[in-house]
């Protein structure tokens, strides 16, 4: 995992840890998923990787790839997919909301990786892998 320079979390575990300890405990199945696959960990997002219109809600992390469903099998591999968690909103929201941040973590996570696998946000929802209703 890559980050920028970070925010103070005083002791609590930080996004990295935690992101961390979500990844390595998903089932063997779906860790075989994320082998061409990194994790970064940035401050905020850039300037305008998301145009308000298509994304009304705050970004707390993204993914940038192409889903394993959209995928060829002649598609030769390229670079690997990248989830990206946004540090700053993600210790935000978690304060925000009152959820506890190794909640909001593994929800980013794994809503991250069911981009990866191409699932739609109506699943995700049922899933419970977004924040929305």
């Amino acid at each position: 995992m890559t980050r920028g320079s970070r925010l103070p979390t005083g002791n609590t575990r930080t996004v990295e840890t935690i992101a961390l300890h979500v990844l390595d405990t998903l089932p063997e199945e779906f860790r075989r998923l994320t082998e061409n696959l990194v994790v970064c960990v940035e401050d905020e997002a850039p300037p305008g990787i998301y145009r308000r219109e298509q994304c009304p809600h705050h970004v707390l992390a993204y993914y940038v790839g192409t889903s394993l469903k959209d995928r060829s099998l002649f598609q030769p591999h390229g670079w690997p997919d990248q989830v990206v968690l946004l540090e700053g909103p993600i210790i935000r929201f978690a304060a925000a909301s009152g959820r506890p941040l190794e909640e909001v973590v593994r929800i980013c996570v794994l809503h991250e990786l069911a981009h990866l696998v191409g699932l739609t946000h109506e699943r995700m929802r049922e899933l419970g892998y977004t924040f929305d209703a």
